[in-house]
């Protein structure tokens, strides 16, 4: 393999090429590109580059894989600590308990009857114990 196959391949790889493609475009052994981009730190496919929301630097997206916001989690940290007015928070609604008939407000969930465990437990196999 010659110099101007290696900048061929360290090319066609930042733009996203997978080997076979790459060993069947420069007419090169697959074995052969895949240990190049292997000895030489070339064996992520960067999708996209795109900027952490926080910080503004540089993020190299990887294939199959959830797509990057931030670049480390203390960006991700300060930038949801600034920004929680944009949150969408889910609203808690009040709920009376079948069992103890208290009122409790929980997130909404269309299955949710019971205050706690032990109230469902009471209501479920003590029913003769109902207030």
């Amino acid at each position: 393999m010659n110099n101007q196959q290696k900048q061929d391949i360290t090319q066609l790889r930042k733009q996203g090429l997978g080997y076979k493609k790459i060993a069947q475009q420069l007419g090169l052994n697959l074995n052969s590109v895949k240990s190049y981009c292997r000895n030489n730190q070339l064996t992520t496919k960067a999708i996209s580059s795109e900027v952490c929301r926080h910080c503004q630097g540089v993020l190299s997206q990887k294939e199959k894989q959830k797509k990057r916001v931030f670049c480390s989690d203390v960006c991700r940290s300060l930038w949801w600590n600034r920004h929680r007015h944009q949150v969408k928070s889910t609203k808690r609604v009040e709920i009376t308990c079948l069992n103890c008939q208290n009122i409790f407000s929980a997130y909404p969930h269309e299955k949710r009857q019971f205050c706690s465990h032990e109230c469902y437990v009471t209501y479920r196999f003590k029913k003769e114990v109902r207030s």
